[in-house]
């Protein structure tokens, strides 16, 4: 409930957060895809679009959420995703994100009930492989306006091995091509920092 829920950040962040989502937001609710989603191409890391987008690479467990409304009007929703961060696993010198960090990954869509009792949906449609509350992921996050950031890259390891996590993973384990699924979490980690490191 908008009344209820704590803000992870100060009234101002959140007001340029809404400012900055809200004609995003209204663009995206003309399409029947979000814009944004975990975007995956045939290679599990792509160090050059990582670094020329300034990306971080991270391990990290969903701790929570909160939705909110862009436009104040209960239409233009978005869901922030608070991650705590376990370990950093790649970052550019001038990121600062540290272990035990708390980051917003910012999902178009949510539900939320306004003070007024009111129930607001928007972008609800169910997501194979959505992000879970208290499960463990390797995500690749790129930087958004004011401090959020946006998931294009994400594995679950909460049970200490990478699962497959998108429809791409399916297709690449059937055909034995999988890069990264099937791996521990450590080795999976030196996977990226090995891909990272080359492309230096």
């Amino acid at each position: 409930m908008a009344a209820e829920q704590r803000d992870t950040v100060s009234p101002e962040v959140r007001a340029a957060r809404n400012s900055y989502l809200q004609p995003r937001l209204a663009v995206a609710a003309n399409f029947n895809s979000p814009l944004i989603s975990i975007n995956y191409s045939r290679r599990a890391v792509d160090p050059k679009s990582t670094i020329a987008n300034g990306g971080i690479w991270v391990v990290g467990t969903f701790e929570g959420s909160h939705v909110y409304s862009a436009d104040n009007a209960g239409a233009l929703l978005y869901t922030e995703e608070n991650i705590r961060v376990k370990r950093v696993i790649y970052q550019a010198p001038s990121s600062k994100v540290s272990a035990n960090a708390l980051l917003d990954v910012v999902e178009y869509g949510g539900r939320l009930i306004t003070p007024d009792g009111e129930t607001h949906t928007s972008r609800l449609d169910p997501k194979r492989y959505s992000l879970e509350p208290s499960r463990q992921y390797i995500l690749e996050l790129l930087p958004g306006s004011n401090g959020y950031y946006v998931a294009t890259r994400v594995w679950d390891v909460t049970g200490g091995k990478v699962m497959p996590s998108s429809v791409i993973d399916e297709e690449q384990v059937r055909k034995g091509k999988s890069q990264i699924v099937g791996l521990s979490e450590d080795a999976a980690i030196a996977y990226i920092e090995s891909a990272m490191a080359a492309d230096k």
